[in-house]
C-alpha cells in the first residue's frame, strides 16, 4: 500500500480544533455566569427536605453552528483521507469518494464499490477494520456519533440544553435523628426539567428538638438534548473529544 500524504486531513483536524476551542471557551464562560440554581424546600406533607434544580437561561443558539462546524471538519478529514489514498495508489479522486462509516457489514459491502472505488483490496480491508461494527464497545463507536452529528447538522440545528447536572450530592448533618437522602436525578448527573425535584432528604427522629442541616454540592454541564437523535443526552465537550480521538486514530493508521 502506497504512503499517502495526510497533510490536507490534518489541516481539517486543526480547523476543527479551532471550532472546539471556541465552543469550550463559550461553555466555560456560560457556566461561570451561574445560569442555574438549586434550592431547598420543605414538603409540608412529609417534612422531607426537597432539592429542586432550575436553569435560568438557555445556551446560545450560536453554539449549534460552532459544534456543527467542528464535527463537519472532522468528518471531512476522513473523506480527505480516502482522496489522498486514491491519489497515492495512482487513481483519480472523484466526487463520490468518501470514508465509509458503517454500522453493519452489509452496509459496508454495499457502499465500498462507490465510496472506495479504485483502492486496493488491502486498503479496503484495512478501512473495514476501522468500522464501528468491528468493535462494538470501543472507540469505533465514536465514528458513528461523528457521522450522525455531521449528518444531522446538514439538515437542522443540533439542540443542546443547559438542564444537565454534571455531578451532585446531598450532604446532611443531623442531631438526634437519621437523615436519608434519595436521588431523583442520579449523583452521576443527568438531564432535569426546570424546577424539577432532583432529590430529597427524609429525616426521622423522636426528639422534637432534633435538627437537620442539608447542603448540596453540584456542578452543571451542557449536553445534547435528549430529543437530539445524533447524540441524545451526551455531554457536549467529552463527546467532541471522543470524535477527535477517533478521527486521529483513523488517520494515524495510514501515517
Amino acid at each position: 500500500m502506497a504512503t499517502a500524504s495526510l497533510e490536507p486531513c490534518w489541516v481539517k483536524v486543526s480547523r476543527a480544533q479551532a471550532h472546539f476551542d471556541a465552543v469550550n471557551a463559550e461553555i466555560g464562560s456560560f457556566l461561570n455566569t451561574r445560569p442555574y440554581s438549586v434550592s431547598l424546600q420543605n414538603d409540608p406533607k412529609t417534612n422531607d427536605v426537597i432539592v429542586e434544580a432550575d436553569a435560568l437561561q438557555e445556551p446560545p443558539s450560536s453554539w449549534s453552528v460552532l459544534i456543527g462546524d467542528c464535527v463537519h471538519n472532522l468528518r471531512t478529514a476522513l473523506d480527505y483521507l480516502v482522496t489522498q489514498l486514491v491519489k497515492a495508489e495512482g487513481g483519480t479522486p472523484g466526487n463520490r469518494h468518501e470514508f465509509p462509516i458503517a454500522f453493519d457489514p452489509g452496509y459496508y459491502s454495499e457502499h465500498v464499490p462507490r465510496k472506495l472505488a479504485g483502492l486496493s483490496k488491502g486498503t479496503v480491508d484495512l478501512i473495514e477494520t476501522l468500522q464501528p461494527y468491528t468493535g462494538r464497545n470501543d472507540w469505533r463507536q465514536d465514528l458513528l456519533v461523528l457521522h450522525d452529528l455531521d449528518r444531522y447538522d446538514k439538515h437542522r440545528f443540533l439542540q443542546v440544553t443547559a438542564y444537565v447536572l454534571g455531578f451532585w450530592r446531598i450532604i446532611t448533618a443531623a442531631s438526634n435523628g437519621v437523615a436519608t437522602p434519595s436521588y431523583t436525578v442520579p449523583p452521576l448527573g443527568g438531564r432535569f426539567e426546570p424546577g424539577q425535584e432532583i432529590g430529597r432528604v427524609t429525616f426521622e427522629s423522636s426528639d422534637p428538638n432534633a435538627k437537620l442541616e442539608v447542603r448540596v454540592e453540584r456542578s452543571f454541564d451542557i449536553a445534547f438534548d435528549e430529543t437530539e437523535a445524533a447524540a441524545p443526552g451526551r455531554v457536549v465537550l467529552p463527546t467532541l473529544v471522543a470524535c477527535f480521538n477517533a478521527t486521529r486514530r483513523v488517520l494515524r493508521t495510514f501515517a
